[in-house]
């Protein structure tokens, strides 16, 4: 009978599964007969794309099928990208996303100018893979140009030129600009609710991005109310094991660690974990990262020889994937090191500590005041004094948290927590190690 999958669209029950072969077949045949592209990455019944392993295999299957069409080709651009998107977001390949993706830009730069609508859309996919990867700077300027033309040539009420800032506002946060971040996300929250409507695709992706800019700047009651009013609607709209979905998720189980609640940030990871393993191809990215958060909650909800176990396998998931960003695998490191502090492993831990917080500081887009790094900082801090370097440790913990109270304010999570490994901290030591 062939393999049954989700599609990964908004149908719902026996709707929203089919046999893989089947859905190739009915693809390939209105393909066909209508010449409508569009049938290789929507569902033809709710309009919505698919994802996981039913997009997965229809991505590859168009592709094979218009491959040998010239460089330029417009449905060949099309299915290169799309494949692109599918290498990204399904496999965590990045490096191959962006050879891909720069491969339509060139041959759309070539065929239309560099500021067609279809080059300047590509460009938005292209900042978006770079932003992956963690070539931020190649990113920023990439998207900042993009930005710009768009709202130059089609306005600033453009669906194109709001995803595109959407985009924009996802990179300034990685910078730590988050400031910049917030304007540009209450605009594109204003503008798509005006122009597509709140329960766009657009429109949830411009909440997605002011729930997480909020969190990032410590705003815990609002960005709650936004992320649950979100998850919420995204679940009526998508269906809960939709990616937007559970993207969502992710965010509110970081939210509920912000505020203290490990044992509800773990759940909700969990339940994001089963359904990503469920319903997406195995190689999805945010398995990595929801491995990663479940040890993380694990290791603040006081089981550390758990959590290092689920932190491990993120690692080890994430070295096997080529291109995978580096940055945020550096933050998986860095949590590692926290579990092997807890569990008293310190020598290993102020080795693996001191590494990652030498390389955050090294790179651009973090540097010595990011708070990731700042957050790597207090745990090598926190490590030292457990080493026994006490003077060492408790002269960082306190240089790192005069930088958190100005930067994130007192209350926020890291910030509580380096004043906590500093109100440990012995008074005398022996041991100046």
């Amino acid at each position: 009978e062939g393999e049954v999958v989700q599609k990964g669209c908004h149908c719902r029950g026996d709707a929203g599964a089919a046999h893989l072969d089947c859905l190739i077949e009915s693809a390939t045949h209105a393909a066909d007969s209508r010449g409508d592209s569009r049938v290789w990455l929507e569902c033809g019944t709710c309009k919505a794309a698919f994802s996981g392993t039913a997009s997965h295999r229809l991505t590859r299957t168009w592709f094979a099928r218009v491959e040998s069409q010239p460089q330029t080709d417009s449905e060949r651009c099309w299915a290169l990208l799309a494949l692109a998107c599918e290498s990204s977001v399904q496999s965590g390949d990045y490096v191959e996303a962006a050879r891909l993706a720069q491969q339509v830009h060139a041959a759309q730069t070539e065929a239309y100018g560099e500021e067609a609508r279809a080059t300047l859309s590509t460009a938005t996919t292209l900042a978006s893979i770079y932003r992956y990867i963690g070539d931020y700077t190649k990113a920023r300027e990439l998207q900042a140009k993009t930005v710009t033309t768009m709202a130059r040539i089609y306005g600033e009420d453009d669906l194109e030129t709001l995803s595109g800032q959407i985009e924009l506002a996802i990179i300034h946060r990685n910078f730590g600009n988050y400031e910049e971040a917030l304007a540009i996300n209450r605009r594109a929250v204003d503008a798509c609710t005006r122009v597509a409507g709140p329960d766009s695709v657009l429109g949830l992706d411009a909440m997605t991005g002011l729930a997480t800019t909020l969190s990032d700047l410590n705003r815990m009651d609002e960005a709650v109310a936004v992320t649950s009013e979100l998850v919420a609607r995204q679940t009526r709209i998508q269906g809960e094991a939709h990616p937007g979905t559970l993207n969502t998720m992710l965010t509110l189980s970081v939210l509920h660690m912000k505020q203290d609640n490990f044992a509800r940030a773990e759940a909700v990871a969990r339940q994001t974990l089963a359904h990503y393993r469920t319903a997406h191809v195995d190689g999805h990215p945010n398995i990595k990262i929801s491995l990663h958060n479940i040890g993380v909650y694990c290791v603040y909800g006081g089981r550390p020889a758990e959590g290092e176990r689920y932190i491990s396998e993120a690692i080890e998931a994430a070295k096997a994937v080529r291109g995978f960003d580096q940055q945020l695998l550096s933050f998986f490191h860095t949590s590692h090191g926290h579990a092997l502090s807890k569990l008293g492993r310190n020598a290993e831990a102020v080795a693996v500590l001191r590494r990652e917080h030498s390389r955050q500081v090294g790179w651009e887009a973090l540097g010595p005041n990011h708070p990731s790094t700042l957050r790597t900082a207090s745990l090598l801090g926190a490590a030292l004094v457990a080493r026994g370097c006490v003077v060492r440790g408790r002269t960082l913990l306190r240089e790192t948290l005069a930088v958190q109270k100005s930067q994130l304010g007192e209350h926020a999570f890291d910030t509580r927590q380096t004043a906590k490994s500093l109100a440990e901290c012995p008074i005398r030591t022996v041991s100046l190690v």
